[in-house]
C-alpha cells in the first residue's frame, strides 16, 4: 500500500481500507493490468470448480444453487452435527481461517495454487470427519457391557485340526 494511503487509513474502518488497498493493488501495482481482466476472471473461475467439486464430495450443501454462485466465493452450510466454533478452531489450527455462522465461506479470488486447494480440501475433510465422529460418540457412546473375552485359535492350532 502506498505511504499516502497508509497515513490516511491508519484509523479508518476495515471496509474503507480494503477498498482503498484493492484500488491501489489494481491501479498502482497493476495486478489486473499485467494479467488482463479476462484472463484473471477465467483463472479465478477455474479455481472455483475444484473447490466446489471437492466440497460436494464431502457431502456439503451449498447455500446458493451452483448456477447462481459467483466465481470468487462459495458459501457452504455447516453440517448439523458439527459445531461451527469447533470447525473454525480446528481449521485455524491448520492455518485456515473461516468466519463463524451457520454457513462458512471459501474465497478463491487470491493467488491459489492447485496445492492450496488440495490442502484446504484435505484439511476440511479431516476436520469434518473428526468432528462428526466426536459428535457421534457424544450421542451414542460405544461402551462394552460385561463382555466375556473369547480366545481365538492361533494359526498353528487351526492347522493341527485340519491335518488331524
Amino acid at each position: 500500500m502506498s505511504q499516502l494511503l497508509e497515513k490516511y487509513l491508519l484509523f479508518t474502518p476495515g471496509p474503507v481500507k480494503v477498498a482503498a488497498t484493492l484500488r491501489d493493488a489494481i491501479f498502482r501495482q497493476g495486478i489486473c493490468h499485467r494479467e488482463g481482466v479476462i484472463k484473471r476472471f477465467t483463472r479465478i473461475k477455474a479455481r472455483a470448480e475444484p473447490l466446489r467439486v471437492g466440497m460436494r464430495r464431502l457431502n456439503l450443501e451449498f447455500l446458493i444453487d451452483a448456477a447462481a454462485m459467483c466465481s470468487v466465493l462459495t458459501t457452504v452450510r455447516v453440517p448439523p452435527s458439527v459445531s461451527v466454533r469447533s470447525l473454525r478452531e480446528r481449521l485455524r489450527d491448520k492455518s485456515i481461517i473461516i468466519y463463524e455462522g451457520k454457513v462458512f465461506q471459501v474465497g478463491n479470488i487470491g493467488e491459489l495454487s492447485d496445492y492450496d486447494i488440495r490442502f484446504f480440501l484435505a484439511a476440511l475433510k479431516d476436520v469434518l470427519l473428526t468432528l462428526q465422529a466426536e459428535a457421534a460418540e457424544l450421542v451414542a457412546p460405544v461402551r462394552l457391557k460385561s463382555a466375556t473375552p473369547v480366545m481365538l485359535p492361533t494359526p498353528g492350532q487351526m492347522r493341527e485340526k485340519v491335518v488331524s
